[in-house]
């Protein structure tokens, strides 16, 4: 720093980047050389939160061995290339977050308020997930889930049908049943807003979780007929197939 001056002419030694890196890591290793004596005065004065803060500080220590890179030119080049490869994948990440970003506003209006599920997989309305328990009838009641009230004839009085409810079995386990609540949820990913529809593009993007991204476009087409249903599912899927 001496022979080539400080920083205010030209080719002075803080002009250069990987001078200013090595300026950083010797500093931290003098700071660090300092913060053990202010941290022997601070545990003799009782400042147990304030050694905290200095063990912190300490940690910067790891920074040392960035000096190499100052010193052999091969490192050198590769951060640069590093940084200049950087800057070029700058201009695409740029122009792809553009077109997540267009893609999603579309697939807001096609979608939105559409991947939500219900806990029950038998269940593909949110008027059929939230059906509450109630009392009915012997007569004419076909439900898969109840319970029948029976008089001391052990005739039945009324059903009791568990429509809130479901049966799942724990682990896969057949000989397991438990009663479980139903929930109305909404998937992870999903098109309610602009930045929810660009993660899920994203995801569609890696190739990763594609059918839970198209499934729901086919659940909203249960009450459909047959030639409508397929004819609508390929169009929203080019959707999709345009995206990629």
């Amino acid at each position: 720093m001496t022979a080539y001056g400080a920083f205010l002419h030209k080719g002075s030694f803080c002009r250069n980047y990987f001078n200013i890196l090595d300026l950083v890591v010797v500093s931290v290793s003098l700071i660090s050389s300092g913060i053990q004596w202010i941290e022997y005065f601070l545990s003799s004065g009782g400042w147990s939160s304030a050694i905290n803060v200095v063990k912190i500080l300490r940690v910067l220590r790891v920074l040392r061995p960035l000096r190499a890179i100052n010193r052999a030119k091969g490192l050198k080049h590769v951060v640069q290339c590093v940084f200049v490869a950087i800057r070029t994948i700058g201009n695409i990440v740029i122009v792809t977050t553009l077109l997540q970003f267009m893609f999603a506003c579309i697939g807001v209006q096609l979608f939105k308020g559409k991947f939500s599920y219900c806990s029950d997989s038998s269940k593909q309305t949110q008027a059929e997930c939230r059906y509450e328990n109630s009392l009915l009838p012997c007569i004419g009641v076909f439900f898969s889930l109840r319970l029948y009230l029976l008089d001391k004839s052990h005739q039945c009085v009324c059903t009791c049908v568990f429509r809130g409810f479901y049966i799942m079995y724990k682990d896969g386990d057949v000989g397991k049943p438990e009663k479980a609540h139903r929930k109305w949820e909404n998937s992870d990913f999903n098109f309610d807003d602009v930045l929810q529809g660009m993660m899920a593009l994203f995801a569609v993007s890696t190739f990763e979780g594609w059918p839970g991204c198209v499934f729901p476009t086919y659940i909203d087409l249960q009450n459909t007929s047959y030639y409508l249903k397929f004819f609508t599912f390929l169009h929203k899927n080019k959707y999709f197939v345009t995206f990629l």
